[in-house]
């Protein structure tokens, strides 16, 4: 996240920390010169103060004392927020943050109409955490109401770009819920503040296979049926062994050389 350009940016910036200040004691104290600056009668001008402590803000909500770990047996909830800027989401389990994700819009994005924006903004949150929510129940609030009804509907009754969001989110149990825009502080701060764009290749975050096995939910033996399933293919054990190659060598190359 850059530096908020205007009073808007920075209301949204100052609602993420003060959202966040019952897992910190020390953001109520570091936010302290930003609020001044979202005064009516005071001039926004950007100064080194702010600037240390907006890097000090971010540092704060990043740390694992914010932070918690997924737990796939917790109930899950997902912040969205599309903006003229981008599109901010964040997971949460038991009112705690467990991941934020942000994405700037394309210049195509940016021509999207309010409804056709949140509705990307949601799907995309879907998108964005796959691997924690495919195969369980979430919840997701939006402080659009439509995509509330639109959700709901049958999908031969949306509009056609709508059908094909709708479409993308069938894949998910999900249950869209509409809340105020005051209730989704996180989401709306990271859509807002110029959002660094998606990496050019699209790839999605990679996760250590043994934490896909550990949280998959089936029994021993359909895993063992799955291994058969990779061991019989002709092609997944070369590649298997081809990434294993692969990985060793990039290790040894990252391994510090001796300096006897």
């Amino acid at each position: 996240m850059q530096p908020p350009e205007d009073v808007k940016s920075l209301q949204s910036f100052v609602g993420l920390a003060n959202y966040l200040t019952r897992y910190s004691a020390r953001l109520a104290t570091i936010t302290a010169p930003l609020p001044e600056l979202t005064k009516k009668e005071v001039a926004y001008v950007w100064g080194p103060e702010h600037d240390r402590s907006f890097a000090a803000v971010k540092q704060e909500v990043s740390t694992l004392g914010v932070l918690r770990y997924f737990n796939p047996k917790a109930e899950t909830l997902i912040q969205t927020d599309g903006s003229l800027k981008g599109l901010g989401a964040v997971l949460l389990q038991q009112g705690q943050p467990v991941y934020y994700a942000a994405k700037a819009l394309t210049d195509t994005e940016q021509r999207y109409n309010n409804i056709e924006r949140e509705a990307l903004g949601l799907v995309w949150g879907l998108e964005r955490f796959h691997y924690f929510i495919y195969g369980k129940p979430c919840t997701i609030h939006t402080d659009h109401k439509p995509l509330e009804a639109i959700f709901k509907k049958k999908l031969s009754s949306c509009p056609a770009r709508l059908q094909r969001f709708v479409l993308r989110a069938r894949k998910y149990d999900v249950k869209v819920i509409y809340v105020k825009g005051t209730e989704v502080p996180v989401a709306d701060a990271r859509s807002r503040i110029s959002p660094q764009p998606a990496p050019d290749n699209g790839q999605l975050p990679q996760l250590d296979i043994h934490y896909v096995t550990k949280t998959l939910p089936a029994s021993q033996t359909k895993l063992q049926q799955i291994r058969d399933e990779i061991t019989s293919d002709p092609i997944l054990p070369k590649q298997i062994e081809r990434n294993n190659l692969q990985g060793m060598a990039r290790q040894t190359r990252e391994m510090p050389r001796s300096t006897t």
